[in-house]
């Protein structure tokens, strides 16, 4: 029980809590719909979707494939998949959702001490026939990585935006013989499709080939001060209500760019 006194009155209110286990959802739409669920339609009248990755969990290849199929039911012709500001999460999420959309071919491998581990694409239950805009920048890492070099390599989606972080090492934690306190070391490499490494190591150049790069003529980078207006707009967005969003002004020139690109595409067709 929680006792709460408002200002202005004596009366003590009791509140009787229940303890339970609160998924925030990692797949979200442009929008919410009026009963506060997300809408993953950008532009109803063109038939374009739109879904922000924040985190790849266990849940999240789940998450994904159900709004790609109430995006199919309501007649998607293009995608735009934004991954931007994803700090990563879980191997095998990533491994799962890039199979959602590239139909056969290396997903990925990852090269240790003791080998390396090869990720093949699936046919089954892939979403295809729709081109796809995957939105990046400066903190897209890790696992958002993976599939960003996947859909890119295989040519299923144009990245746009900025080059990623280049978090392409996989960490272990390790016990201290002490049994007080771990250690966290690197014990193996990300290598997308191409064969490359995605790592950015500390001695690397900018004129090094680390991270995913956006596509030719597709690159859209912020300035310091618009990096952080798109943060706060987003921040706003992710709320139960998104009034504040909407007063913003704030101009997302890389969505702008997705967008260009998809409905030229669908202008093509």
């Amino acid at each position: 029980m929680v006792g709460v006194k408002r200002a202005g009155s004596e009366e003590v209110l009791e509140f009787k809590l229940t303890r339970n286990t609160i998924r925030l959802p990692s797949v979200v739409g442009d929008r919410r719909k009026p009963d506060h669920a997300w809408d993953f339609m950008l532009d109803e009248q063109r038939k374009i979707g739109y879904m922000r990755l924040s985190q790849i969990g266990k849940q999240s290849a789940d998450e994904m494939q159900t709004a790609l199929e109430e995006l199919e039911e309501r007649g998607m012709k293009a995608l735009i998949l934004d991954l931007r500001n994803n700090p990563g999460g879980l191997l095998d999420g990533a491994v799962t959702i890039s199979d959602l959309f590239v139909e056969s071919g290396r997903i990925l491998t990852v090269k240790g001490r003791n080998g390396e581990t090869i990720y093949d694409a699936k046919p089954d239950g892939t979403f295809t026939n729709f081109p796809i805009a995957l939105l990046v920048n400066r903190k897209t890492a890790s696992a958002a990585e993976i599939v960003a070099a996947c859909l890119q390599d295989h040519r299923r989606a144009v990245v746009v935006g900025e080059r990623t972080f280049g978090q392409g090492i996989v960490r272990s934690l390790f016990k201290l013989k002490t049994g007080v306190g771990a250690m966290k070391l690197p014990v193996a490499a990300f290598y997308r499709p191409n064969g490359k490494s995605m790592n950015r190591f500390p001695n690397s150049k900018d004129s090094d080939d680390w991270g995913v790069s956006p596509d030719a003529d597709c690159e859209v980078l912020l300035t310091e001060e618009e990096f952080k207006q798109y943060e706060k707009y987003h921040s706003e967005r992710a709320a139960l209500t998104s009034e504040a969003a909407a007063r913003s002004d704030f101009h997302d020139r890389q969505l702008e760019k997705a967008l260009e690109y998809v409905k030229a595409q669908l202008e093509n067709k």
